[in-house]
């Protein structure tokens, strides 16, 4: 045999030699991180709550000085104002898994899932056609679960605005917005009282988007002490949501001069 056949029949075995010295040069430490990385998810039970969370939008934080939603901010804060029931969505950002939770804030229960990062959608929002007696929040952002983890804290952010009339007068006041019964068709929601305030809160719109006549019968409808009235129509006004609107007085009278005697 001469040297080049020699060099290369002995090709395979060399090559078989440096395959074994690159399996078996890993450290054990290294060895550890791997099978770590590898290991697969467990499963913990969690427990979820929420804060507000006053960084994002325009949120309705408590301003100075401002004493009227002082005691919206801190019904709101307290969750007296915040509706009991929740819709959570959790999406595993690594296998697209979806886990869906309905439950109640005051019952604080227990929800097993695996660890691992998710995606956090949903939100809690009060019954009502287009006014609510209590604050809608929403949840969107991404969590961390780990088996350490057993209380989950979610941000919180208003997903409704606010309404507030202050006037000691008013008698009544009502949300009317008009139904698919045709013309003339309506439908009333009483605002509700906090105090000596009448307000509601707004998640979706005041008044009916799909109805053809929105324009003539969508108002907010009041009655003073002296039985006189005023309406507010709705399908024009223009409303941001985590802000809230004080009205104060509310009028819509006109004085006419006498006419003079003709001749």
């Amino acid at each position: 045999m001469n040297k080049k056949n020699y060099f290369w029949s002995m090709m395979p075995i060399m090559m078989v030699a440096m395959l074994s010295i690159g399996f078996t040069s890993c450290s054990s430490d290294e060895a550890e991180d791997v099978s770590s990385q590898t290991k697969d998810p467990e499963e913990v039970k969690v427990c979820f709550v929420y804060t507000l969370d006053t960084s994002i939008g325009s949120p309705m934080t408590r301003a100075t000085g401002d004493d009227i939603f002082n005691e919206f901010y801190a019904k709101i804060s307290n969750g007296d104002l915040i509706p009991d029931e929740y819709q959570l969505t959790l999406t595993e950002t690594t296998t697209g898994v979806k886990y869906e939770f309905n439950g109640k804030w005051s019952a604080k229960d227990l929800i097993t899932i695996r660890t691992g990062k998710y995606k956090v959608e949903g939100y809690t929002t009060a019954s009502g056609a287009h006014i609510q007696e209590k604050c809608s929040i929403k949840f969107d952002e991404e969590i961390d679960i780990t088996s350490s983890s057993n209380t989950i804290s979610l941000n919180a952010q208003y997903n409704c605005f606010l309404l507030v009339f202050i006037d000691d007068n008013i008698a009544d006041l009502k949300n009317r917005y008009s139904t698919e019964g045709g013309y003339g068709s309506v439908a009333y929601e009483d605002f509700f009282s906090l105090s000596n305030y009448r307000y509601a809160f707004v998640n979706y719109t005041l008044y009916n988007s799909k109805s053809t006549y929105s324009d003539v019968f969508d108002c907010i409808e009041g009655k003073y002490l002296n039985g006189s009235s005023f309406m507010i129509y709705t399908k024009n006004l223009t409303f941001e949501k985590g802000k809230y609107y004080i009205y104060n007085s509310v009028t819509n009278s006109f004085s006419i001069p006498k006419m003079e005697a003709g001749e």
